[in-house]
């Protein structure tokens, strides 16, 4: 049995010695630091305001006294700035780090707004770091005593709890890091916590909460679930050979990569966003995970130090559902704040409209009252947006380069061999594309180099192409980061997906048509084949055969019903064609209350036009209704029944739904198309979401494989299992 002991002697003490020693902070107990030493006026307090003036004044030469009060009053009284903890902890992270606080001063005989500096971001060792423990804070109620809080000038930013990494191996999983997480939210009195303890002021100024068990470390904010305390691995810039025990004390990698001075300094200024309705209770405070630190670095460090356009680019290729857009951000963040690349225009590219809207709404909800971005609304804007001097973030899709207006080209006809139209000659164009897999091998990509010729390309993907006509890193130069599958799987970045080809006689598999048919029609006699092979000419014409769908679309409510519903998740069905889509509609909603006992509603999106037959008119929906859908799709089924999306082509790439766990797939899809698509079910959502799952109603296994080789065996690792594998797995678990 775990005993307190166990937590101090193998936790606490080594990571504050390590802290100390290794990392530079000052160690001072907490028992030194308290009224009776003359460090706050009362147990209340949490601003160590004696060492607060000193930064101050050093900081800001122009305050006076009535000044240092007016500065330290703002972080020690903080109330009034609103009404909840994350409200008044985001007012204090844009004072901090966004520099967003100023006081009236008197500048050569003129009132003059002056900006307060409460932390040197720029010149690390201006500062004073400060690590305690048991510092006792007297809540409303009840005191509290974290176990360890970290310091800026007086500031506290950090709070760790520690735990016995023995709890680790109690028998349940993660127990300790379970109690670390439910001590935490005591702590904020936070979550609709049942307990009085708590004292939320320590938090107002609060920039990361951890957890730590020697293990490991895990890295939270004031609103992170659970499930989103994730473990730092990588000490990135340090490398891992260099950290003591890294092997036996994973903590230790934890702290030389969070809590390190410049890291830590680095990770408060640019990797922390809040995003979300701040009217609801959804609003969230978000931090990077070590991929993205690591990655946004090193692609920062190569614009700056590339000696052309070539090798001040490359390839961030990290998996889906690892966090490429927010790292798109946390990187247009650095260029932004960064001396050498601050003047830099980011001109944000993907190739789908619905993509585009995505990343420009994630850069908006994050950057928006910051570096306030655009969107390049058509083509003769974004000419006139690229011309512009001032550095500004712009959004657009590649197509946008491939015309000058509605009926005119960028480029005039090549046959006339004239020279393309240069809109910028700037070289401090920083072009971001996401998902680099699609459209940069193609003369629309060719068109927007031709655009912007001095341009640094940086691509971000989960599915790199290397192939001897198409290459990523070719195009765009050598890999800047990788983070694999397996990364990803095993850092509960995302979840692995399970794969079940189901109804093999009706799977395309055949190289022939008459292969097909044999495998699809083989109950039938001969004379009835034929006869359906008269009616039925092509893939495509079996693929929308109603009695095909008929079946499939039972099937799929049955393992819906066995394998899905009862854990509360939504399903996706990819058809091979608006007719087939909106087959599988009229089938799934004709057995639904039969075969899953209650009305759930299934959904057809894709692109129509008042022109398409009635069976397809039905299914027209205008952009609006679409994404009222997704939304809709997006919610608890407790809270909208609506559980099936039917779709042909959108919402294959970019389309983030946590809340799916299956995709039942009758399309033929290959390369990074294939791999886009299913990773629509490998985000995390809940303890309950273990896993994804692919049900294969084409045959796709071969294309599949395919598809992985381009990973190596050693990235790949097994991400993805098919339900045989996991079969004989759950086999030798019996066994032993």
């Amino acid at each position: 049995m775990p005993y307190l002991g166990d937590e101090k002697s193998l936790v606490e003490v080594p990571a504050v010695e390590y802290l100390e020693h290794k990392l530079g902070h000052q160690y001072i107990p907490g028992s030194s630091l308290t009224p009776e030493f003359g460090e706050r006026d009362s147990y209340s307090e949490v601003i160590l305001t004696k060492r607060l003036k000193g930064p101050l004044k050093k900081l800001n030469p122009w305050m006076t006294q009535a000044h240092l009060k007016q500065a330290t009053s703002f972080l020690a009284r903080p109330e009034k700035l609103g009404p909840t903890t994350l409200e008044i902890n985001e007012k204090i992270h844009d004072a901090i780090a966004n520099l967003n606080y100023t006081l009236d001063a008197n500048v050569n005989g003129q009132r003059k707004k002056k900006t307060v500096t409460f932390i040197d971001f720029d010149n690390i060792e201006n500062n004073q770091f400060l690590v305690t423990t048991q510092f006792k804070v007297s809540g409303p109620q009840e005191n509290i005593t974290p176990d360890i809080i970290l310091f800026i000038n007086g500031i506290p930013v950090v709070v760790i709890e520690a735990k016995s990494p023995f709890l680790e191996e109690s028998g349940s999983e993660l127990r300790g890091k379970y109690q670390a997480y439910t001590q935490l939210a005591r702590y904020m009195n936070a979550r609709g916590s049942d307990t009085i303890e708590g004292a939320p002021r320590l938090f107002y100024t609060n920039f990361l909460t951890a957890i730590i068990n020697r293990y490991h470390g895990y890295l939270g904010t004031i609103t992170a679930g659970y499930e989103w305390y994730l473990e730092w691995k990588d000490p990135y810039p340090a490398k891992l050979e260099d950290i003591e025990n890294h092997d036996s004390c994973g903590q230790n990698i934890f702290l030389s990569g969070v809590l390190s001075k410049e890291n830590l300094t680095d990770i408060m200024r640019n990797f922390i966003l809040f995003e979300g309705d701040s009217k609801t209770a959804k609003r969230v405070k978000k931090v990077c995970r070590y991929q993205q630190f690591r990655a946004v670095n090193k692609a920062l460090a190569r614009l700056k130090t590339g000696t052309d356009k070539l090798s001040r680019g490359g390839v961030v290729w990290h998996t889906q559902g690892s966090g490429k857009s927010i790292a798109m951000v946390y990187l247009a963040i650095k260029i932004r704040r960064d001396v050498k690349l601050k003047g830099s225009t980011i001109l944000l590219v993907t190739d789908r409209i619905d993509l585009d809207k995505q990343l420009f709404k994630t850069f908006i909800k994050t950057l928006g009252k910051y570096t306030q971005p655009v969107q390049a609304d058509s083509i003769k804007n974004l000419k006139e947006l690229l011309k512009l001097a001032r550095p500004q973030i712009i959004a657009t899709t590649i197509h946008k380069f491939s015309t000058a207006g509605s009926d005119t080209k960028i480029f005039d006809n090549l046959k006339l061999k004239k020279e393309a139209e240069v809109l910028t000659t700037k070289s401090n164009v920083v072009v971001l594309v996401d998902e680099a897999h699609r459209s940069q091998y193609r003369e629309t990509a060719k068109d927007m180099r031709d655009a912007i010729p001095n341009a640094t390309f940086i691509a971000f993907t989960g599915t790199p192409i290397d192939k001897r006509d198409r290459s990523t890193p070719k195009t765009f130069g050598p890999y800047i980061d990788k983070y694999s599958l397996q990364q990803a799987v095993d850092d509960k970045a995302t979840i692995k997906i399970i794969y079940e080809g189901r109804k093999p006689n009706l799977q395309l598999k055949g190289e022939s048509l008459d292969d097909i048919f044999d495998a699809a029609f083989f109950e039938k006699s001969e004379e009835e084949r034929e006869k359906i092979k008269e009616r039925y000419a092509t893939k495509l014409s079996i693929l929308e055969a109603r009695d095909r769908i008929e079946e499939i679309a039972i099937d799929i409510l049955t393992h819906y019903r066995e394998a899905v519903y009862p854990n509360g998740f939504k399903a996706q069905v990819v058809a091979a064609s608006r007719d087939a889509a909106a087959t599988y509609h009229e089938m799934l909603t004709g057995h639904m209350k039969e075969i899953i006992g209650k009305e759930l509603e299934a959904k057809v999106i894709f692109s129509g036009s008042p022109n398409d037959p009635t069976k397809l008119k039905g299914h027209l929906t205008t952009k609006a209704e679409q994404e009222s859908l997704i939304k809709r799709f997006l919610k608890p089924l407790a809270e909208d029944k609506l559980t099936f999306l039917i779709v042909v082509d959108m919402l294959l790439t970019g389309f983030d739904a946590p809340i799916e766990q299956v995709m039942y797939l009758d399309k033929p899809l290959i390369e990074h198309n294939l791999l886009q698509a299913i990773a629509r079910v490998n985000r995390t959502y809940s303890s309950s979401k273990s896993a994804g799952y692919v049900i294969d109603y084409f045959g796709i296994s071969n294309h599949l494989d395919e598809a992985l080789a381009i990973f190596d065996k050693d990235d790949i690792g097994s991400p993805m299992q098919s339900t045989d594998e996991v079969f004989h797995l759950m086999l030798t678990y019996r066994e032993r």
